[in-house]
Parts: C-alpha cells; sequence; structure tokens
C-alpha cells in the first residue's frame, strides 16, 4: 500500500473517533450541567430570604426505617414562603409508627419550633395558615401571646411495607421570638417510636426508639 494513503486514512479514522466521542456530550462535562441545575433561579418580586437544607440525620439501620427532609421552595418572598417536605418510609416488614399524618404528623404541637434556637415555626401546608403581619411571614399575635394547643391523642399509625408518609411545612418566623428570619441555622428534632405489631395502640413499650432531626439554613436574599 502507497505509505501516503495509509497515513491518510489513520489520519481519518481518528478523527471521525475524535468527532464521535465530541457528539456523546456536546464537548460538555456532565458534573457542570448537575451543579447548574442544583442552584435554584430565584423567583421574581421581593425575596426576604432563602432557605437551604444543611444537614439532616440518618436513622439506625436496624430499623429499617427512612426519613427525609427537602426544601421543595427555597425562597421566602413577599408572596410565597419556603417549603420543606418530611417523608417516612418503611423500608421493613408492616408494622406501626408514631409518625402519623394530620395533627399527628412528625412536627405537631410545639414540635413545630426549631429547637436550636428557636426563631422558625413550621406550619402544616395547607392546613394552618395563620393571619400574617403585612408581607412578613409571622402570625399576627403579641409576642407574649400564649401559644393554644388541643389536647389529643396521637396514636401509632400502621405502615405497609414499602409506604411512604410525607408532611409539607411552611417555614415562617415564631412569632414569640425576637427579629425576623434571623439568618443563621436552625434544627429540629424529634423522637421515633417503631412497634413490631401492625395494629399496636401505643402499648406496650415500642420495640425500637431513636431522635432523628434535620437543620435549615436560612440565608439573606
Amino acid at each position: 500500500m502507497n505509505r501516503r494513503q495509509l497515513c491518510g486514512g489513520i489520519c481519518a479514522g481518528a478523527a471521525i473517533l475524535v468527532a464521535g466521542c465530541t457528539g456523546t456530550n456536546g464537548g460538555q462535562d456532565p458534573s457542570s450541567e448537575t451543579d447548574t441545575e442544583s442552584e435554584p433561579t430565584p423567583p421574581s418580586g421581593d425575596v426576604q430570604r432563602r432557605v437551604t437544607l444543611a444537614e439532616q440525620d440518618s436513622a439506625p439501620d436496624q430499623t429499617a426505617i427512612e426519613l427525609t427532609a427537602e426544601v421543595t421552595q427555597p425562597w421566602i418572598t413577599t408572596e410565597k414562603t419556603a417549603l420543606v417536605r418530611i417523608s417516612t418510609t418503611n423500608r421493613g416488614s408492616e408494622r406501626a409508627l408514631s409518625v402519623g399524618e394530620s395533627r399527628c404528623a412528625i412536627f405537631n404541637r410545639n414540635q413545630k419550633g426549631s429547637d436550636k434556637p428557636a426563631g422558625l415555626w413550621l406550619h402544616r401546608q395547607p392546613e394552618e395558615t395563620p393571619t400574617r403581619v403585612n408581607n412578613k411571614w409571622v402570625a399576627d399575635k403579641p409576642a407574649g401571646e400564649a401559644r393554644g394547643q388541643a389536647l389529643y391523642y396521637c396514636p401509632p399509625r400502621t405502615y405497609e411495607s414499602g409506604e411512604t408518609v410525607s408532611t409539607t411545612y411552611q417555614v415562617w418566623h415564631d412569632y414569640r421570638e425576637d427579629g425576623y428570619l434571623d439568618p443563621g441555622e436552625y434544627r429540629w428534632e424529634q423522637g421515633i417510636k417503631v412497634w413490631d405489631d401492625p395494629e399496636a395502640d401505643g402499648s406496650p413499650d415500642p420495640g425500637e426508639k431513636f431522635s432523628w432531626g434535620f437543620t435549615l439554613r436560612v440565608s439573606e436574599g
């Protein structure tokens, strides 16, 4: 074979190979696309704060329970506040958990307030939307007004294997605390109980008990 023809064939083949590889990802680093997609775009209007998930705990492996916190709406504006979804999934066999729905959701009554430090309050969506102060996400109540908490019993809830229960919360400032959505990190923590008996009514004591929590970070909009 003519040497010039051989070299031309090799070079042409190399060019085709390079073109084919370039066409696979469009010449872009896949990781850069992921980073761009993970950064939410601020909404139009008056942005007050941004809320992100700083950290969350993992349930002990032996419980076969999965708890996750997810910020589904990060921006607090004059029109909308941030949203957080808490999901509980039973990865084991059918049994009963202390996490229920509606009034007996994982964070209810005084447990809706951040623990460390105080300052934020979670209102369930859409059941709880208090009258707020002007364009601020704080209940229109005097700081000294005591909280009225209904008295009710929260029985364990039966979970089928693989079943998930989710509750979405609105992020508000706690009307009993000074300031307003002060930037920083806020943690919630709750005790979780697990009964092997799917029909458990709260007694005897649960087979598993553990604490689970998560932390939200509030930053300037």
